[in-house]
């Protein structure tokens, strides 16, 4: 009998690599570059003070987006570290974590390349496999560079006080765990949809209903039952900073969203009839 069985298609993956490789560094970039600017920017202890004052006369929405409660502590380490969670960093995540998945599943079987992917020596599970491996390390790739980026800017900088970096990691970590369940939310959704263009919705919508309902959650008494429904509520930046241990349940949480969505996409993707 013919031995059937298929080896890994490393060459898909280096293709693949190679594709995705100008959006990671564009992202990554920006990421990198958005931290050094808060270092440099923390340098100055009049330009903090009075940077938090203007923000804590804005309305309360708004400075939950921004920086929540790290606006209370009114030190260069809180000050720093809002740019872990400043809208426009999410947003490069997010950019990232939902465009490769779709691009790489949703994307090949709307043009009608994963009909030729899946004429070689390649199995189904394999091609997601492949896409789950890049995204997964790009991602964590991600969070090591805005880390990077922080350590870089603070030895660059001279403060009037010191600076840890330890907490910067796990602020890192716990923000990537984050921006996981969006990529995982986006292999879900690459793996159920023929159209990218649904894919990168479903992923992009999971995002900003679950930001809306932990401001609403946040600000409106009665919306408060809403808070544990939200992956924001699983973030909270000063314990995490200021605490001195890991936040291990509410990783678990984030973590738990993660792998649940990227098994039921290759599920649902080994289940599907391709090349469509």
């Amino acid at each position: 009998m013919k031995d059937t069985k298929v080896s890994f298609p490393f060459s898909l993956l280096r293709f693949w690599f190679w594709r995705i490789l100008w959006l990671w560094m564009l992202v990554g970039f920006f990421i990198f570059i958005i931290q050094i600017i808060e270092c440099f920017i923390a340098q100055d202890n009049d330009q903090i003070k009075l940077t938090l004052e203007i923000l804590d006369k804005m309305p309360g929405f708004i400075k939950d987006a921004i920086g929540g409660e790290l606006m209370q502590v009114g030190n260069t380490t809180g000050f720093i570290a809002m740019s872990y969670q400043h809208p426009l960093v999410l947003i490069l995540y997010m950019v990232f974590a939902v465009c490769v998945p779709t691009g790489l599943l949703a994307g090949h079987v709307q043009s009608g390349a994963m009909e030729l992917i899946l004429s070689r020596s390649v199995t189904k599970n394999q091609v997601y496999i492949c896409a789950v491996i890049l995204t997964t390390l790009g991602m964590i790739a991600l969070v090591m560079l805005m880390f990077l980026g922080t350590v870089t800017g603070v030895n660059m900088c001279e403060y009037s006080e010191q600076v840890r970096l330890w907490p910067f990691f796990r602020a890192s970590i716990v923000g990537g765990l984050l921006s996981g369940t969006g990529a995982g939310v986006a292999l879900f959704a690459a793996a159920v949809f023929r159209s990218r263009g649904r894919a990168i919705g479903l992923a992009v919508s999971f995002f900003i209903i679950n930001y809306f309902v932990e401001l609403i959650a946040e600000w409106w008494p009665k919306a408060e039952f809403l808070g544990p429904t939200s992956i924001f509520y699983y973030i909270d930046s000063a314990k995490v900073l200021f605490g001195e241990n890991w936040p291990i349940g509410d990783m678990a949480v984030l973590f738990s969203i993660s792998v649940v969505s990227i098994v039921a996409g290759g599920v649902i993707w080994n289940r599907r009839d391709l090349p469509l």
